[in-house]
């Protein structure tokens, strides 16, 4: 869900380059200001107006869930992969949503109330249950309020910290070791009108929201806890999350298109100007809303996986372009990565400040980059449906290992490429080339060649984009010439299955490809991405993970940051 704008690399450069001889000039900079997060140039937002808070009128009485019922969530994936939703009867998390969607004239608000089964699935007893609330995040544009919290029937009161953006529910006497409790809750969602969206925008005719409800943080183990990490959310991606299934009774204008994550399996006319949609996810990550009043939508299907294009006014002929990459894409990864299982993929033109941002069945790319024919457009819409692999099944934590997801995902365009057109190494090695033209450059003004393996915010100004995608790219065309193409597929093919629905790291990565090939790859590793756990500490020494990285040529080639 990446926030670079698209822009020349000559401009990152040049603001990274401006942004160190300023640090480097303040040699009196105390280390608070050092530890300031890196905000990458944004457009600018319409100013706020006074949040206002808006009382729940949706009076939402949940009925009872039979949470062992799942075959009613299959139609959510393709049928030789509906036993991915058994695997989640038992341990996994599950919402149960009813909420009413209201697109108004200063406002978009989601009235809801939701059911949220939890089980420990760790050897300690919890002594609480944490959500986090994405919309009340700093320049989310959002105001989440949540009211009648139960714990297993009973009312709880819940803490609040850091700003409302996390919610912790009290467990008297612990949660033991196997353990399920039920939790209810009411909430209200409000987004203002004329807010440049990020991934909570009322812009124009289109509402888009991303973990729209009270959301389950990710328990670490024994000896971290919750994650309860404050988020910068205009440093890259704030999300971090275990898989889920979700069950969704959303209701909404009868002249409002929705786009969101997972299949609508019945949608009843009230009668009143209104329609109820029910929808089903499979094991997904996240779930991301999108509705408005002028989007179209076209159809397509490759593999037993329908894909919906929506598109703004004026996007048709785009649309068909980015249909035309989408069923392409597909194809090569399901081909190389493995199957995406989902039984549908959408893809939306939104009005976003970024090139595109992923989401668990459904990516967007911004409206002003939305054209028919342009390599751009082509380049963003593969990289955003290859996070559908990349963080989105094969999970991360997006804003402290931010790499992870980015630098595969980013490479995953160069085998795209290769795989799609007749030319293709001509094609891959022109793309890759421009890769190194564009890091040389960087590296030729001075900066810093950074390892990879560290937070968002450690990153100096405007340098997130070239250390970890333009680098990541580089990074993982060294390993495949390395290991040989046909190793570093099955690598990453064994690596998607082995970790799907999980939460990875470095060292899993590593492993893989060490696995696959027989080789040693810890020098190298730590060359590129640096330290991490697992990692074979004699390499330290012998290694230098600052070496550089230059090629011959030096053309600097006009890039542009995806998502």
């Amino acid at each position: 869900m990446k926030r670079f704008h698209t822009m020349s690399i000559a401009v990152v450069l040049l603001l990274a380059i401006v942004a160190g001889a300023l640090t480097a000039c303040n040699t009196s900079s105390s280390s608070t200001e050092g530890s300031l997060p890196t905000i990458p140039p944004t457009v600018t937002a319409r100013p706020h107006m006074t949040p206002t808070f808006i009382p729940s009128t949706a009076n939402i009485e949940l009925p009872a869930v039979d949470w062992d019922q799942v075959q009613h969530m299959y139609p959510a994936m393709r049928p030789e992969y509906t036993g991915d939703v058994d695997q989640f009867v038992e341990t996994g998390q599950r919402y149960y949503i009813e909420a009413r969607l209201d697109l108004g004239p200063e406002a978009a608000v989601v009235d809801g109330a939701q059911r949220v089964r939890f089980t420990n699935n760790f050897d300690v007893v919890m002594d609480e249950i944490v959500y986090r609330l994405y919309p009340n995040l700093p320049d989310m544009g959002g105001q989440l309020r949540i009211s009648n919290v139960t714990l297993n029937g009973d009312p709880v009161e819940p803490v609040f910290e850091v700003r409302n953006t996390i919610m912790s529910i009290p467990v008297a006497g612990g949660l033991a070791p196997g353990e399920t409790v039920e939790m209810s809750m009411d909430f209200i969602l409000v987004v203002e009108r004329g807010i440049n969206p990020e991934r909570f925008g009322f812009e124009f005719s289109q509402f888009q929201a991303v973990n729209w409800h009270p959301t389950l943080s990710v328990f670490e183990g024994p000896e971290k806890g919750w994650w309860k990490t404050r988020i910068w959310p205009q440093n890259n991606d704030p999300y971090y999350g275990e898989i889920g299934l979700y069950e969704i009774k959303l209701t909404h204008s009868e002249n409002v298109m929705v786009g969101i994550s997972g299949v609508t399996t019945e949608q009843v006319d009230n009668g009143d100007g209104t329609v109820t949609k029910y929808i089903v996810t499979g094991p997904m990550r996240d779930n991301f809303l999108l509705a408005g009043t002028t989007m179209g939508k076209i159809t397509d299907e490759i593999d037993g996986i329908v894909v919906n294009v929506y598109f703004l006014p004026g996007g048709e002929r785009g649309a068909e372009w980015v249909m035309e990459v989408s069923l392409r894409t597909l194809e090569v990864f399901n081909r190389i990565f493995g199957d995406y299982p989902y039984s549908e993929l959408d893809i939306a033109q939104t009005e976003i400040a970024a090139g595109g941002v992923e989401y668990p069945g459904i990516v967007v790319v911004d409206r002003n980059l939305w054209d028919n024919g342009s390599p751009t457009t082509e380049l963003i819409t593969a990289h955003e449906i290859g996070h559908q692999w990349w963080y989105a099944m094969v999970g991360n934590n997006q804003g402290e290992v931010p790499w992870i997801d980015e630098s595969i995902t980013s490479y995953a365009e160069g085998i795209y490429l290769r795989e799609t057109y007749e030319d293709d190494e001509e094609r891959y090695t022109d793309w890759l080339q421009s890769q190194r033209n564009s890091f040389n450059f960087f590296l030729g003004s001075g900066a810093e060649n950074l390892t990879m393996n560290r937070s968002t915010i450690e990153f100096p100004p405007f340098q997130v984009g070239i250390l970890i995608y333009t680098k990541g790219r580089i990074f993982y065309s060294e390993l495949e010439e390395m290991v040989g193409r046909d190793v570093f597929y099955q690598a990453l093919h064994n690596y998607f299955l082995d970790m799907k629905y999980e939460i990875t790291s470095a060292y899993d990565i590593m492993r893989h490809f060490e696995e696959a090939s027989g080789q040693d790859l810890d020098a190298f590793f730590y060359e590129w991405v640096g330290d991490f756990e697992g990692l074979d500490p004699a390499v330290k020494d012998d290694a230098d993970p600052s070496d550089d990285l230059s090629t011959e040529e030096e053309t600097l080639p006009m890039f542009k940051f995806g998502g």
